[in-house]
């Protein structure tokens, strides 16, 4: 199985068959090749969320590509993402608290959701949508609808998939705070209604958003430089998308 620690045994020998100049697309390609041998899968899927931003471009490269996009409601996603990292604890936990503020979260939410829909708007046969709310309805009709979409066969997949993606395994879900469900309803509030999203009220609690604000500038300049060497991308360039997307 391909994991973090031995993908680089796997990749080299795609990599090594590639003449410089590589290209994105080349290099991107290789890699999913190389997965799916190591696999011994006919084809290969990326998860990868920010794929979402690069729709079109991945299609010049791979017209056939078919993508499916989760769309979760705000709030749940605010939740959900504040407190990812809690159930391993420790040192991972202390980092995923590090970079959660709600402005950046909710700026997160609009942009992946602002995605979503022009790709589907835009690819309408490519790109299926999925909302984390008809999973729970009905999974079976969920995972009929992207095998379809994915023109495979149908299979029961439902009983063999474990519900382990969870920040909450215990089942016990704590509450977003008003300053949370506030900055999500100020920086997406235009955008939960085109998409279908009810908004709550975050009821009237100065102090709290108060506090938000005069965090926030620490909460920038700790978290620049971590997210540089991470993303190993320009953080300047990364929130001109997330905010003007």
């Amino acid at each position: 199985v391909v994991n973090t620690e031995n993908v680089g045994e796997y990749l080299e020998p795609e990599y090594d068959k590639l003449t410089s100049p590589v290209s994105p697309a080349e290099l991107y390609t290789a890699s999913l090749r190389a997965i799916a041998k190591a696999e011994s899968k006919r084809y290969a899927v990326d998860k990868t969320p920010q794929n979402v931003y690069w729709i079109p471009r991945i299609l010049e490269i791979m017209p056939e590509a078919r993508f499916v996009s989760m769309l979760r409601d705000p709030y749940g996603f605010m939740l959900s993402y504040k407190f990812q990292g809690k159930r391993v604890g420790g040192e991972l936990w202390k980092s995923f608290r590090r970079l959660y503020h709600p402005v950046g979260c909710a700026f997160v939410w609009r942009a992946y959701v602002r995605a979503s829909l022009a790709a589907q708007d835009e690819n309408a046969d490519k790109v299926l949508l999925v909302r984390f709310a008809e999973v729970k309805q009905d999974r079976d009709d969920v995972l009929r609808r992207v095998q379809e979409h994915f023109a495979l066969g149908f299979e029961d997949l439902a009983e063999r998939v474990p519900p382990d993606n969870t920040s909450f395994p215990s089942g016990e879900r704590p509450e977003l705070s008003s300053a949370d469900v506030f900055w999500m309803n100020r920086v997406a509030g235009r955008l939960m209604k085109r998409a279908g999203f009810e908004r709550k009220s975050a009821g009237f609690h100065p102090l709290q958003v108060l506090m938000t604000l005069l965090v926030l500038p620490v909460w920038v300049f700790r978290n620049v430089g971590p997210f540089r060497r991470e993303m190993n991308i320009s953080v300047f360039r990364y929130v001109t998308r997330l905010v003007f997307r």
